[in-house]
């Protein structure tokens, strides 16, 4: 055993000692997660947000009440600035669009008061065609906020009334009937308001009730909370790959400068050299796969919701993944023919397994798949402990593959390594 040890620590020490192999088994994955979590995401929490100019010549108690509602949207941000600077802005693409409330919107209301002079005008690139059904819908949506806020106000209420008769006595187009018909409905609501007591209607109607109760549902959490918690795992498979490349060859590399047969002439036996190969790629996976684990936890957020199925799907994955590097130090004599081909295999298995599209975008076929490929239930076991929230009876089934797969592959592997050096 104390043999066994010496060897897995020697071969750590010249995995240290590498630079290059350091950047792709480490650096290459993290920078692999944290890019594509930036792109898909915008940045984690602030994913959506659309960031806008506000201009308000108005400056009247309805524009600010508009104003105060769009502010309570999330999903927008508000910059006040002059009209000319955000059209250059919006031009520029440095912001989404920009909104310019004229002076006089403050008179405009349901009954009266609209006009072209009054319209709000939204400013935005017509290439941005995906975010201005999505502005237009929040903007909307602010309005009729502010709106309805209004609508508790007597005293505004009757400003509206009294607006919209005077527009009502101007019109030349309407029909006498219909005219007559409106100044009616204007009238009794001016009547009603006049009459009504303040308190009595902005508490809503003395016959009111309540017909709706709110009741909190705790929903399970089968998506993640951010776009890191998707490219993470992917990252971690990514590491992983590079880590049983980077031991199968320097396995093939030991074999052709003769460390390898210096090895067996010492009192240790090939099993043992080659168990010691295997504990020192699995120390190195677990060690790996810690490092990015932690730095997505610091840095982005990353929330580990089960640890303990985590550490569970970490070993599993290393099993699997020492078998691998047991088999691609068979693919040839030289450590480019073990490389190019290696890295050709693991491609082919990371593009199958989620490691470059997320396994929650793939579509049906490429779904079906991607079952083949051991970074696919690798990838899945990861997310099983952070977000997909498995039980211990989901758990078992991707760790269970990847446990298999290793426990083949690595005896695959030693049959073969055994027929190469007879």
């Amino acid at each position: 055993m104390k043999a066994l040890f010496s060897i897995a620590m020697k071969d750590l020490r010249l995995l240290a000692r590498d630079k290059m192999g350091m950047i792709f088994i480490l650096l290459f994955p993290l920078f692999l997660a944290l890019f594509f979590g930036a792109v898909f995401g915008g940045g984690g929490s602030q994913k959506g947000t659309l960031k806008i100019a506000v201009i308000d010549n108005d400056n009247s108690k309805a524009s600010q009440g508009y104003l105060n509602k769009l502010q309570s949207i999330e999903m927008l941000k508000l910059v006040p600035m002059p009209l000319g600077q955000a059209k250059e802005q919006v031009r520029q693409s440095k912001l989404v669009a920009y909104l310019h409330i004229p002076k006089g919107f403050g008179n405009s209301g349901p009954f009266g008061g609209n006009n072209a002079k009054t319209q709000l005008r939204v400013g935005i690139d017509p290439a941005r065609r995906a975010s201005k059904g999505y502005l237009t819908g929040l903007l909307t949506q602010g309005y009729y906020q502010s709106m309805m806020t209004q609508f508790s106000d007597p005293k505004q209420m009757k400003t509206w009334v009294s607006r919209g008769r005077q527009d009502l006595a101007k019109d030349k187009t309407m029909a006498p009937a219909q005219k007559l018909l409106m100044h009616t409905f204007l009238g009794a609501v001016d009547v009603f308001m006049s009459g009504v007591d303040n308190k009595v209607y902005k508490s809503g109607t003395p016959f009111k009730m309540d017909i709706l109760k709110v009741v909190a549902v705790t929903p399970q959490r089968k998506r993640p909370l951010s776009p890191f918690e998707v490219t993470f795992p992917s990252g971690l498979l990514w590491g992983l790959l590079s880590c049983a490349l980077g031991f199968a060859i320097s396995l093939v590399r030991e074999r052709k400068i003769g460390t390898f047969l210096r090895l067996q002439m010492a009192p240790i036996s090939r099993a043992q050299i080659l168990l010691g190969k295997g504990l020192a790629c699995f120390l190195a996976a677990l060690g790996v796969m810690a490092l990015i684990l932690t730095v997505g936890v610091l840095f982005t957020k990353v929330r580990i919701g089960q640890p303990v199925f985590l550490v569970m799907a970490m070993l599993c994955n290393s099993v699997c993944f020492v078998g691998l590097m047991m088999i691609a130090a068979t693919l040839g004599k030289t450590e480019e023919a073990v490389n190019g081909a290696g890295w050709a295999g693991m491609m082919v298995m990371a593009m199958l397994g989620g490691g470059m599209i997320p396994l929650i975008s793939m579509p049906t076929w490429l779904a079906k798949l991607s079952n083949f490929s051991p970074v696919k239930w690798g990838i899945l076991a990861i997310e099983g402990a952070i977000w997909r929230d498995f039980s211990f009876a989901e758990m078992l089934v991707p760790c269970g593959i990847l446990v298999a797969v290793g426990v083949v592959a690595f005896g695959t592997g030693w049959v073969l390594f055994q027929r190469a050096e007879a």
